[in-house]
C-alpha cells in the first residue's frame, strides 16, 4: 500500500493510506450551489473524502469534500457544486464540461490527545457553529479532546480560508463533527452552517 503525503501552501501536512486509483482524469460539470455549500459528486469515491480538482487547461484547482453520487461514466467523472465566484476562479466552462484531474486527499482522524501529542496533532472533519453565545465576539471553539487553552489553526477546504481559534469549551465526541466554532470564527472561515475543515495545533 502506498502512502501519500499532501503538503499544502498553508503548511498543513496530511498523511494516510492511498487506495487504488489515487488520481484520475476526465470531464467535470459544474452547478451553482444553492446554499453556498460547495462539494463534489462522484460515482465511487467515498462520501466525505476530500478531493483536489484541477482544471487541466489552466492549472487552477480547488479542494472539495465528496458529498453526492453520480452514475458511473467513462468520460464524465465529477459534478462540482460551486459558488459562481469559485467557478470563475477555477475557469470552468459555463456552457459545457471542463477537463479536470482528480486527486484523493486522505483523511487523518485523531482521537484523545495528551499534551505531549499537541505538536503534531492534525484532524480532518466537519466544523459547525456552536452554542458559544458568551464568546460569540471572539475566536473560540469547543473540542472533545484537545486541552482547554490550546490554539489551533483551522482551514476551510471549500474556500481555503483559515483562522486561529482558542479551545475554551469541551464538547462531546461525535462522528458528524470535530469542532464547534464561535460565530466570529465561523464568519472568518466563511462557514454558514457546517464545512469540511482541517485543524492543526500551533507549536506550544
Amino acid at each position: 500500500m502506498k502512502i501519500l503525503i499532501f503538503i499544502d501552501l498553508l503548511g498543513f501536512v496530511l498523511l494516510g493510506p492511498c487506495i487504488a486509483q489515487d488520481n484520475e482524469t476526465g470531464n467535470a460539470r459544474w452547478h451553482v450551489s444553492s446554499n453556498s455549500i460547495q462539494y463534489a459528486a462522484h460515482a465511487t469515491i467515498p462520501i466525505g473524502t476530500n478531493i483536489k480538482v484541477t482544471n487541466i487547461a489552466s492549472g487552477d484547482w480547488i479542494v472539495l469534500p465528496v458529498g453526492g453520487r453520480i452514475p458511473e461514466d467513462p468520460v464524465l467523472k465529477v459534478d462540482l457544486y460551486l459558488t459562481a465566484g469559485e467557478a470563475r476562479k477555477l475557469k470552468m466552462n459555463s456552457s459545457g464540461v471542463t477537463a479536470v484531474r482528480i486527486e484523493k486527499i486522505p483523511r487523518v482522524i485523531a482521537t484523545r490527545v495528551a499534551r505531549t501529542q499537541l505538536r503534531n496533532f492534525i484532524q480532518t472533519g466537519n466544523a459547525i457553529i456552536g452554542d458559544l453565545e458568551a464568546e460569540a465576539e471572539g475566536f473560540f471553539a469547543a473540542h472533545a479532546s484537545l486541552p482547554l487553552g490550546t490554539k489551533v489553526r483551522i482551514m476551510n477546504w471549500s474556500n481555503g480560508k483559515q483562522t486561529v481559534v482558542t479551545i475554551t469549551t469541551r464538547n462531546r465526541a461525535r462522528t458528524d463533527r470535530i469542532i464547534e466554532l464561535s460565530f466570529s470564527a465561523a464568519y472568518a472561515l466563511g462557514i454558514r452552517d457546517f464545512a469540511e475543515v482541517t485543524i492543526r495545533t500551533l507549536d506550544n
